[in-house]
């Protein structure tokens, strides 16, 4: 029968288990409040555009492309994961250390840990009892253990997050390239539009006065009526195609200052748009050959999926170690406070060997997993090269194309600028009318607007064209991650490809070396035959 005291203790013991359940039953999670919604929209604000390092002069297309590596948060959300997988990595290596663990405990009782003991011999029960504890001790252990097994496991694993570390740096690499082309694109869309408004405007309000005039004419009766409402509605007309031009103007504008992560509403000016017309159209002499080969070196898809085979490749030896047996060993120091004990403190160890027998049955399973994805890989990673050289000259033919439309486009702006300068000379001959002057001075302004953006067509063309063969707008290292500082560093690669250099000279000649009968053979033989789809797997229906 338990004592009074033992009684309390256990109706105490229940009256908290319960309070607790029930607190925790109750626990409900508040909204936020609209102070909280706005001081959370308020700090997201200053945090986007924080410690901008502010704009002085004309932006040019590698200044642009600096604001936008080092601001953009796209970009830095990629530079966020890679640092995450850089410290999970760091977390994986720390995995090798034996397991070290301090263990301290203190434990008490209403009574002694008294009892009696039976010889089973005599069948004859002692009548004092014994005890071997103390009402109340305390225990301490620091123990080390380590499992070979699991170090030579965890030695791969570690292995294979240093190359999801690759993987996610090659993420990162393509971001770069991809904001870079946004960058290019939306940078001489926004000089055409910043060259298009400085003669739009005032077209603008000339198409506007001329509209009152005629409205005003129509009201005092002069002249043919249906003249009148037929030139209203050819001002109209322009007045309409003149502003879904501005918009559209306005939205390049608006497209490169997201890209830069400037504020909403930030006026800036370009230095390409100070020049009245673009430059000559561009010139590439790079062969089709060379982007090739600088395409399959350098495209991010092409070395991710390389590091992806070597974690598949990895995974077989995990399924190879977990067949095997564990060998873990044990050390420690213990100490208690039991006062009944001869020695409060010892060294203990031991040694012990593990083995779980259904691995054996499932580990081939495993392994043949494990040599099924890396022949995936294999296969993906040709795949991806067959698409990648497509791409490659698909995108040198784009370029082609557009440089004869540039061209093209130039011409056609020559010729509506001289009818424009013949329509003026007229009006002021007194032989032409002001609708004949607004509409030569529109076909100009919109044949210019079609060059300039014919020429961003081209520069887009260009740049995607070393997007798809990978190459790098940055270099491995720069002296300082200042706006100018990486600026330059741009411009001097850009300087770089201008001049066909996509990759260093002795890669580009390794890469150029022909394949010798010996290579090619030791290429199939670690290929496999990864490259053959067996016959039952096309779903074929026999003739």
């Amino acid at each position: 029968m338990p004592s009074l005291s033992s009684r309390k203790l256990l109706l105490i013991t229940s009256a908290l288990g319960a309070s607790m359940l029930l607190a925790g039953c109750s626990i409900n999670a508040d909204p936020f409040t609209e102070s909280e919604n706005v001081a959370r929209v308020r700090g997201d604000l200053v945090r986007m555009f924080a410690d901008q390092e502010p704009i002085t002069a004309p932006i040019t297309l590698p200044e642009a492309i600096a604001r936008a590596l080092k601001y953009n948060l796209d970009h830095r959300l990629k530079v966020m994961e890679q640092a995450v997988a850089a410290r999970e990595s760091d977390v994986a290596d720390l995995a090798l250390l034996p397991d070290l663990v301090a263990d301290a405990g203190y434990t008490t009782r209403s009574t002694y840990d008294a009892s009696v003991s039976k010889n089973l011999s005599t069948g004859s029960t002692g009548i004092q009892p014994t005890t071997s504890d103390d009402k109340s001790s305390g225990t301490a252990e620091l123990g080390l253990s380590w499992n070979i097994l699991d170090f030579g496991i965890g030695y791969i694993r570690s292995k294979q997050q240093e190359d999801y570390v690759h993987i996610v740096e090659e993420r990162r690499r393509q971001v770069v390239h991809n904001i870079a082309q946004d960058v290019r694109s939306a940078y001489w869309r926004a000089v055409a539009a910043e060259r298009t408004l400085v003669t739009l405007n005032p077209l603008l309000e000339r198409v506007r006065s001329a509209l009152n005039d005629a409205e005003q004419m129509e009201k005092e009766r002069v002249g043919s009526r249906i003249d009148s409402l037929s030139y209203q509605r050819s001002l109209l007309e322009a007045l309409r195609q003149l502003e879904d031009v501005k918009i559209q103007m306005q939205q390049a504008q608006t497209e490169l200052a997201v890209l830069m992560n400037l504020p909403p509403g930030s006026t800036f000016s370009l230095a390409a748009a100070q020049s009245p017309t673009p430059q000559e159209a561009l010139n590439v002499s790079i062969p089709v050959k060379q982007l090739e080969l600088a395409a399959l070196y350098n495209r991010s898809e092409l070395r991710s999926e390389s590091y992806q085979l070597r974690i598949n490749a990895n995974e077989g030896r995990v399924a190879l170690l977990q067949m095997l047996p564990g060998l873990s060993f044990d050390a420690g120091y213990n100490y208690s406070s039991n006062s009944f004990l001869m020695s409060q403190a010892w060294a203990s160890g031991g040694a012990q060997v593990s083995w779980n027998l259904m691995n054996i049955l499932s580990g081939p399973a495993n392994m043949d997993v494990a040599d099924a994805k890396v022949d995936l890989s294999k296969i993906r990673r040709l795949a991806l090269s067959m698409a990648v050289i497509s791409q490659t000259n698909i995108a040198k033919m784009a370029f082609e194309s557009s440089v004869y439309t540039f061209n093209l486009s130039q011409r056609l702006a020559s010729v509506e600028g001289r009818i424009r300068q013949q329509r003026q000379a007229e009006l002021q001959a007194y032989r032409g009318g002001s609708m004949e002057v607004i509409r030569a001075d529109m076909g100009s302004l919109l044949a210019n607007l079609r060059r300039d953006m014919a020429y961003a067509d081209m520069q887009s063309a260009y740049g995607r064209m070393f997007t798809t063969i990978g190459a790098e707008p940055l270099p491995n290292a720069i002296n300082s991650y200042d706006v100018s500082a990486i600026a330059d560093a741009i411009s001097l690669r850009f300087a770089e490809w201008q001049k066909g250099q996509v990759l260093p000279p002795q890669v580009m000649e390794e890469l150029s070396t022909p394949v010798t009968p010996e290579q090619a053979s030791e290429a199939r033989q670690e290929g496999g035959d990864q490259g053959h789809v067996p016959a039952q797997s096309l779903n074929a229906t026999p003739g």
